[in-house]
This record gives structure tokens, sequence and C-alpha cells, in this order.
């Protein structure tokens, strides 16, 4: 048996393979980050960030030149005079007889403008156009806040003015400001001037005598303040009665003019549709796949609930607690089938005592607890009766269930007409609604359906994003099977249906939105093809999954118990929203629990150990309270339940991205109130039995222990939650991926498994191979949770460290533990995880046995000895653990960590900060402006300087005549404009590559390179991170960055001084180097010297520009 173990996360793959029990081969491969080092944010997300804002102003800039260029030519202005040359004031702007823009637009109301006047007006206007979303469906989140509300404030003073322009000028620039103001500001001006010991001779005067009615208040918006958010409408409207007005006054323009100018300054993009990123059906492959709030979508979903239920329900009747009451009942016929099916489609939703009732289970089982649990289904606390209120199916999606279809939405939507359309009608407005983002856009496709327009509007407020995996052809013929009482697999196997061959890798990486998963996935692919060209086919592959597994019953009826406590915490939540009055969002009933869980209390706020009242009136003010990360969500990506508080906004603009206590622990008085509040809270507390003293101990619940973390550190201490998450989409994408791609061996019957890998081998018959619940998987997707503890109990901790309790602990520091854990996944199978969960209960009674019995304190503490040393039996090739281990090692350390270079050229091209020319704070003392400019140190944008990006490739070269060795550094900038740079960094100056030198290679970071210093014995492989231009130094890191592997002769090349939490790093003088060369290394970790090549050119790769939904051209000639 040929097995093949991966171990797949966001930043690493572990490989494992084994034949008959033997360790084959195994790896690890490192793939290109996709995060940024510091921050973890996705590179994607900046570069979207950065492409966006570069979009914005160029279309800026163009829709303001084509303004400018059409106002010229109506009224024969100087199209130069608007254009401004690099930190001057255009011509069109300056001179003493100066008006703010303001001014003239209330003027316009009522006098005659010149023509300059009126143009300055006009691309005033087109500068600051107003707020709009008129192709939105619905408003976001951030706009139903500060902006809305701000908009809604100025929308009742507007009432009292003819415009916008009338009104700010009026309200803001011409209202002098108040005396208190100004005194303020004076006073602030001297507190700073006496704080900072300026002299009075030296103080700036200006800025006091400035300080003067003549100031007038800020008319426009700065950071975060929205108070003179417009609408867009309202300055469309204000142009427009411009133009009237001075019409009017006798000021002549065509109408063609007026109607181009109205068209450009407010044109606005539509919306992308996303009908491109739907994937295709699995076994129709040139067909879309069904939106899963489809009425067919819907049907097949509800159909999957019941006919599961059912099932359950029959199996549960057949069982020995009920055998009495039996007399052959058929639970799953179709007729209950449809009766159950009808009333969650009329009403969008059944409950349990409904779904007792059709099924007459009243008559023999009345008082049987008959469904499957449910964490909304309570037998705990209330009569069968009353418990069974609860709702079985309810198809209404919110914030807190997306995934569920939202039928009442769809239903409450059409109204009565909803029985009236055909399925086909329905699924189209469906798949329309899922696919077009543009309402304008979405309004005109429902043109094709009879509806009215209150009808439209209210379908394009419903979401509708998700997706199942079939398409409406193949639904149209699953659904009557399973109407029929078929489950979903039996309809499809009766169909003969079975999945499409086409299976295009790039068409499956365009439908991956995130980037994270669509770049492993491309790793992954490399390093599978290049195991089963190396060694052959296998017969299955195992992939490490996020889900538990082999939980005990004790813990499986804690979550349930948890999930339980959940449910009710979110529905005590949603009545006290509506008893005060506010929505029931997803962050306001968190804000609820919260507030619940504090005691109504602020936990920042504390004063003699008591926090500060959280009054019912400041939760309904959204403005007074916060949400706030615990451990700061930029530094810990922590997202979770038990990082938050609820905290008044005050105290959390004091807090910002810091911890409580870095933010709080320099004032004494408070951080011990805050200490003590904590402390006294049941919500952050309990008491546990220390079992040495006997005695009751004070102990901090996750959240409390958080709030009170002194010494948190921003570096990730192992896999965070959204990594966890992360690492299970990857998984079932590469599962999807090997099932469509890989030929696999046969396996033999002994190797037949079911869906779960949890079930009794012993009902299983060789002779009889049709059982339909036995299925042949060649893809196993295995636990962490469960990999985790095969390593505790066959003692695999080689390369692990200890904590301060003595503990064994993963250390993430290097990358040697993916193929560790790789190793683990392939030895799963069903036996051995039946025999492991055998073994864990054989643990947990001897665990009871330890309190049940009359033992003295010593014969306790032997058995809990014991029960600790306790092992699981490893493999069979091997006679013990410590020959396992062993063999393990010797696998283990001869690996070489794979990582393919980055030789991507994206990036900005220079950094953000410009400079003045005089200023030499980017430069070497020694070098000139003109100097550093020649050499490419630095770069001139217009008059201004910046400094370089990345450093996209270093080009080496080697001096003939004493074999010295000379790096050529290339940005983005150089790539950017395609030309080669030819200097490289000397000791005093750069130097020309002329024909003294010769060109060896280029690398780019994470090339492999093959380095020796003077004093090593030997050369040394290691991964090439950066080049300092200042020094000629260069950085590079070990392959597994282990400190501990680190052999005497590498020590002397990375230095003494190695940091033990970062990468492990050296820093040498590119002319100290003896041997460089250039090598390379496989997917799978073989290494091999890289062959010579010529030195490439440089150029950026270009991609044609969307011209679709491109801003209107100007039917006007250009000057």
């Amino acid at each position: 048996m040929r097995v093949l173990g991966f171990d797949i996360g966001i930043r690493s793959i572990g490989w494992c393979l084994q034949e008959n029990g033997e360790i084959v081969a195994c790896g690890v491969r490192i793939p290109r980050s996709v995060e940024d080092a510091q921050t973890k944010e996705s590179l994607a997300a900046q570069r979207g960030a950065a492409r966006r804002i570069r979009r914005n102003i160029a279309r800026k800039k163009g829709r303001m030149e084509s303004l400018k260029i059409m106002i010229c030519k109506e009224f024969g202005l100087n199209l130069a005079d608007y254009y401004s040359k690099d930190g001057d004031l255009p011509k069109a702007y300056a001179g003493e007889n100066f008006k703010s823009p303001y001014e003239l637009r209330s003027k316009a109301l009522t006098e005659k403008l010149s023509a300059d006047e009126l143009a300055r007006v006009i691309l005033h206007i087109a500068k600051h156009r107003g707020y709009t979303n008129k192709h939105a469906r619905k408003e976001s989140d951030k706009d139903k806040g500060k902006v809305l509300s701000a908009i809604k404030s100025n929308e009742q003073a507007l009432k009292e003015y003819q415009s916008v322009g009338a009104y700010l000028y009026k309200e803001f620039y011409q209202k002098q400001r108040s005396s208190e103001e100004i005194q303020t500001k004076v006073e602030l001006l001297k507190a700073f001037y006496d704080k900072n010991k300026i002299k009075i001779e030296k103080q700036d005067k200006n800025k006091l005598e400035q300080q003067s009615p003549n100031q007038y208040k800020k008319v426009r918006n700065t950071t975060d303040v929205y108070e003179r958010c417009m609408k867009q409408e309202w300055l469309q409207a204000e142009l427009e009665l411009i133009f009237e007005k001075q019409r009017e006054f006798g000021l002549k323009f065509s109408d063609e003019f007026k109607d181009e100018i109205l068209k450009v300054m407010f044109f606005q993009r539509p919306l992308k549709g996303s009908a491109d990123k739907v994937g295709f059906c699995t076994f129709f492959p040139n067909k879309k796949r069904a939106p899963k709030d489809s009425l067919s979508g819907i049907e097949y979903v509800a159909l999957g609930k019941i006919i599961n239920e059912l099932k359950y329900i029959e199996k549960k009747i057949k069982a020995k607690d009920c055998i009495r009451f039996y007399a052959g009942e058929v639970v799953d016929t179709p007729q209950n089938i449809n009766a159950l099916l009808d009333i969650v489609l009329k009403k969008g939703e059944i409950s349990y005592k409904e779904f007792r009732s059709i099924l007459k289970l009243n008559e023999k089982f009345k008082d049987v607890k008959i469904f499957s649990k449910n964490a909304k289904l309570d037998y705990t606390q209330k009569t069968i009766d009353e418990a069974e209120k609860a709702k079985f199916l309810e198809l209404k999606s919110s914030k807190d269930n997306p995934n569920i279809p939202n039928l009442k939405g769809f239903q409450k939507a059409l109204g009565e007409c909803f029985e009236k359309f055909d399925r086909k009608t329905l699924d189209d407005i469906a798949f329309d609604l899922a696919t077009i983002n543009d309402k304008q856009e979405l309004f005109k496709q429902f043109e094709n359906y009879d509806l009215s327009a209150e009808q439209k509007e209210a379908l394009s407020q419903l979401s509708f994003s998700k997706f199942l995996n079939l398409s409406f052809k193949a639904l149209s013929e699953i659904i009557p099977l399973m109407k029929q009482g078929l489950r979903y697999d039996e309809a499809v196997e009766k169909l003969g249906f079975k999945p499409s061959d086409e299976y295009d890798y790039n068409e499956v990486q365009k439908e991956l939105h995130n980037p994270v998963v669509s770049h492993i996935l491309a790793e992954v692919v490399k390093v599978l093809k290049a195991i089963l060209k190396e060694h052959g086919q296998v017969h299955k592959i195992n992939i490490e999954f996020t889900r538990e597994a082999g939980i005990s019953k004790d813990k499986r009826s804690k979550t349930e118990q948890e999930q339980r406590k959940k449910f009710q915490a979110n529905e005590k939540a949603k009545e006290k929203c509506h008893q005060l009055g506010i929505a029931a969002t997803k962050k306001n009933i968190l804000k609820i629990k919260l507030w619940l869980e504090q005691g109504e209390v602020c936990v920042y706020s504390c004063n003699n150990g008591k926090g500060k009242k959280i009054t019912e009136k400041d939760l309904q003010d959204e403005t007074m309270l916060q949400i706030d990360h615990i451990y700061p969500y930029s530094r810990s990506f922590d997202d979770s339940y038990n990082n938050k508080v609820l905290v008044f906004s005050s105290e959390n603009q004091v807090k910002r991205e810091k911890t409580p206590f870095e933010a709080f622990g320099n004032n004494a008085n408070k951080w011990n109130s805050i200490v003590s509040f904590v402390s006294g809270n049941k919500a952050y507390t309990y008491t546990k039995t220390n079992a040495k003293t006997n005695k009751k101990e004070l102990c901090f619940t996750k959240k409390g222990q958080r709030i009170l973390d002194e010494n948190f550190k921003t570096k990730e201490q192992g896999f965070i939650q959204r990594n966890l998450v992360d690492t299970s989409y990857i998984a079932n994408v590469v599962r999807d991926y090997i099932d469509k791609n890989v030929k696999f061996l046969p396996l033999d019957n002994k190797e037949l498994l079911q869906s779960s890998m949890f079930f009794e081998l012993d009902g299983y018959n060789e002779k009889d191979d049709t059982k339909k619940e036995y299925k042949r998987k060649h893809i196993e997707i295995i636990s962490g949770n469960l990999t985790s503890m095969m390593k505790h109990y066959w003692g695999l901790h080689f390369l692990d460290k200890k904590n301060e309790f003595g503990e064994y602990e993963k250390d993430r520091s290097h990358h040697l533990h993916h193929a560790l854990d790789a190793i683990i996944i392939s030895y799963m199978n069903a036996s051995r995880v039946k025999a492991f969960a055998d073994f864990k209960k054989r643990l947990e009674t001897m665990k009871a046995s330890e309190y049940a019995e009359k033992l003295s304190e010593a014969e306790r503490e032997q058995k809990r000895i014991k029960r600790k040393k306790s092992t699981f039996e490893v493999p069979a090739n091997y006679a013990n653990r410590n020959e396992f281990a062993d063999k393990i090692k010797e696998k283990i350390f001869g690996i070489f960590v794979s990582q393919p270079p980055n030789k991507r050229t994206r990036g900005a091209l220079h950094k953000e900060s410009f400079y003045s020319q005089k200023d030499t704070s980017l430069i070497n003392s020694k070098d000139t402006m003109e100097d550093a400019l020649k050499l490419g140190k630095v770069r001139q944008i217009g008059t201004k300087i910046v400094s370089n990006a990345n450093m996209v490739r270093l080009d080496i070269f080697k001096r003939k005549k004493d074999n010295k060795f000379f790096g050529v550094p290339i940005y983005t900038m150089d790539f950017a404009k395609g030309i080669l740079p030819n200097k490289a960094v000397g000791t005093k100056e750069w130097i020309d590559m002329n024909e003294d030198y010769e060109f060896l290679f280029s690398i780019f970071p994470n090339d492999l390179l093959y380095i020796k210093k003077k004093g090593m014995e030997k050369a040394e492989l290691c991964y090439y991170v950066k080049f300092n231009i200042a020094n000629g130094a260069m950085t590079f890191k070990t392959h597994d960055n282990r400190l501990q592997s680190l052999t005497e002769n590498q020590i002397k090349l990375y230095g003494t001084k190695i940091p033990t939490e970062e990468n492990v790093q050296g820093v040498v003088g590119i002319q100290n180097l003896e041997i460089f060369e250039k090598w390379q290394v496989s997917p799978l970790g073989e290494v091999k010297k890289a062959e010579f090549k010529k030195r490439e050119n440089i150029s950026l790769k270009s991609t044609p520009k969307n011209t679709k939904h491109s801003m209107p051209n100007s039917n006007l000639e250009t000057q």
C-alpha cells in the first residue's frame, strides 16, 4: 500500500510517501509568501488598494482634463492657464482679485459671472462632486454610518438655501469663528512654544496674529469627519441651476456644452457583474451552477435535510428503546416527504412539532425524543411538546447564518405573485440577483419579467451570493427522485451521473477569489506532480483537515451544550434589541451579549475596582460604544469572541492599537482597578481545586487572561484562527483537484471506508463487496487534532520545545515540523483510527477509576503516572517507539526545505514619501544628488525625489583580475523604464561593469546560493534574502530556519548573534566571499548547480486595458 500524506497550510506544504509502513521520502515546500511579513496583510489586498487609488486618481484627472478642454473651447479661454507647473498655482487661479469658489458658487445664483469665473465654478464642483451610490443595490454597513448621518443632517439645513454652494459659503466659509475658538487656539500654540522651549523672539507671531475673526471655519471634510457630505444629485441640481441662472443673466453657451459637461462630470461606471466568476456544474461542465437561493436550490437543500432526518427517525424507531412500538413503520414515504416539503415551501419554515404531526408520531412515539441532535432543540429544560416548537428548518438567511437560503425574503419581495410565477422564471430571477451587482443593470434585466416597481425594489435589496455545485439542469433531474425518497447520492447513482472529466486548472484558478488559496493550490500541484513523476502512482492520499475527529463522548456533549448556550444567548440578545428599539444585527447582538457578560459596565473605565455603568441609552447611541479587540486585531488577527469586549468609544480611542496593559499600565491606579474588576467578575474567572493542596484557586478564563496579559508579543504564536479556516478551505480545494486529476492504484477490500473513519469494521464482509454504505476512498481528510494526538502518544517530540511548565509545544519557528505532521498523516487509516479511539477510551476509563475507587493519594498518583505514560502502538514495521522515532529522525534531518524564488516584478515603483531636491536625507553624505540620480540610488518624479521600492533582481559579476564579486541592483523602477543598469555597488563608488568584469548570474529573493567566506572549511547552501547598497552586504538564511541544526562551519557563516525567534539569517560583504555560486532546488528539495544563462534584459509585463464601461468621451474636438 503506497500512501501519500499532505500537511497543507497557508505558508507551508509538508509531504510524506510511505509504502507498506516504510517511509520512502518526505519533504517540505515553503511557498512564496502572499502576505506582508510584518502586518500579515494580504499582498493582493495591498496591491488592490493601491490599484484602486491609482485608478481613482487617473479617472479624476481624465475627467478634469476633459472638462477643461470643453470649457476652454466653449468660452475661448487659454487651456494652458488651467495647468500647473510642479508646485505652482495655475495662472487661472492666481491674481490679486482671486475669489473663493464657494463665493462664486453663491454669487452665480444672483448675478452674471465672467467666463473664467464660471469655469472655476464648474471645475470646483467637478473636483468635489459629492457622494453617490446609485449603482449599488443596497448601502454597505460603512455607508449607513457617518456618511448617511451627515447627509441626513445636511438635507435639513439645505432647505433654507438655494444650493449646496450657497449653504457652504454662508454657513461655513463666511461665518466667523467665535472668540472662544480663537482663544483656545492661541492658548494651544503658546503652550506648544513653552513646552518646546522656543524663545519669544523665534515664535511665529503670524500664527498667533492669524487667530482672528477673519479666519473662517473649515468647509471641506477632514480625515474621519464627514459633516460636509453632500449627495451628488444635490451638486448636479446646483450646477443645472447655475447654468439656468447664468443664461438668464446673459451668459452665452450651447445646450450641447451644458449637456456634455453634466454627462462627463457625473458619470459613474456600472458595477461589474459576477456571472463570469460562477463555476460550472459537477455533472454538466457547460452549465453554470445554480444559486442556493433559487427555488430549485431551496427545494434541493430542503429535501436533503428532510430525507436525512427521516432516515434518522426510521433508524431511531427501529432501535432497542422503541422496538416494542415498532410495527414495520416506514416514515420516508413520498407522501410524507412531499407533505413536509409543501409546508417548507409555503411557510419558509417548519417546526419539529409540525414534523412530528405530519409523520403521526404521537400515536406510538409520543414520549420518545425522536429527532436528531440540534442546538435549537433543547430537551433538557422543557417538555417534549414545548421543546419541539423550535424550528427544524427555517429558510431565512441573516448575517449570522448567510449560508441558509433566503426563501422568506424571496417570497416577501414578490408577495402574492410568488406562486403565480413558474419555476423557470423564479430560477432566472434568482440567477440575475446572484450575478448582477449593479442596480441599474439589474432593473434593465427585470424588464424581462412581469414585475411591479415595488417588487423590483424589494428584490434588489436581497443578497443572493451562494451557489450550489449543481446546475438547474442537474437539479431538474435529481429533485424528482429525491421527492420519491432517494438520498442525493442514490439519485445520482440511479441517473448514472458521473463527475465531468473536464477539469481546466486555469479555470479553477479563476474561480478562486482567495489569493492565498489560489497560490497554495498552485504550489501543491507542483509538489504533487513532482512526487508522482519521481515515485509513480499511489493507492491513497491523506490530507490534513482542521475538522475535529475522535473526541470523547463527554467532549461531544460539552460541545453540543456550548452550542445550545450560544444559541440561547443570541436569542436573548435579539429580544433585548427589540426591547431597546435597535436593529437585531450581528453587531448589535454581539454588543448586547458582551454588555450582559460584563455586568453592564465598561471594562476599561474602571475606578476603585468598579467599571463605569453602560446604560440602555448608551446602547441605543451608535457612536457611544465600540466593540474592542483585547489583543489588537492588526497585531493578533484574532477576531474570536474571546478577544472582544464592549467599551466606551472614548476609552477605545485611548487604547487604540495596544493591549489593555500597554494602554493603561502606566497609570497604576487605573490598572489596579481593571485587575480588581476582572478578578471579581464571574465571566472572567472560575475556581479550581489544586490537586496537591486540595485548596480552591482563582483562575482566569481565556478572555480574563487576555485582558490582564502584560507580556503580549506582536508575533503570531502558532496557528491563529484565520489560518485554521484558510487551511480547511485549502484542503477541500486540493481534494477536489486531486479527485479530478490523479489516477490511483486500485484499493484492496481492506481499505474500504465510510465517509467517516469511525465505524465498526466487524460489520464488513469481504465476500459481500456490494454494501452501499461502504465506498472505496482514495482521498481522506485527516483532522489536525488527530495528528496532534497521535504525535503525542507516539512520543514524537524531538522537534518540539518545552514551555515554562515543562510541557511540549510545537516549535513553529522552523519548517521541519510540517514534514513530521505529513509522516503521521500518511499512517492514518480506518483501522488505526479505530484502534486509537479504543486506546483513548481505555485512558478515560483509567482516569475515571482514579476517582471512583477509594484509593490513597499515593495509589491515585501511581495510577495517574501510569496513565500518562501510556503509549499507542507504533506501525507494525517497527519494534517500539524508539525505533520508529529514530527512523523518522533520519528522514526528517535529511530534508532540504524547498523554497521557490520570487521573480515577480510587482509592487510600487517607489516609496510614498516625496522629498525636495535640496533634501539630502535620502543619500549618502559623500554623494551629490546628481550622482545619486544617475546611479539610480534615488529617483526623480517631477521636481521631487523619492526612494526606490523593491529590489527585484541582483546581477552578479566577477572581476577577472582578482575574482572579486560585485552586485548590480535592479529595482521595479528599472523594469518600468526598461533600461538595464550596469553600475555595481563598490566600496567607495559605484563601478561600471565593462570588459574587465564577467557576468555570472542573476539572483532573486529566495534563490538558492552556494557560498563560502574566509575562515570556513567548505561552502554552504543558503537562500538569498536581500542586498544592502550602502555597504554591499548580502543577507541570507538557512533552508530549514532551525537554529539547533547549525554546524560549526555554518555558525562561522551566520555568526554567533543569531535571533532565536526570527529567521536564522546571516550577513556578509559580497567581496568577502571566496565561493559564490547559484544553485537551484526542485519542489521535492533536490538541489543542483544552476546552468549558466546569458544576462536578460528587463521590462514590465503589460496587459491590455479593459475598455468596457470606460468614461464617455466628449463629442467635442479637443484643442
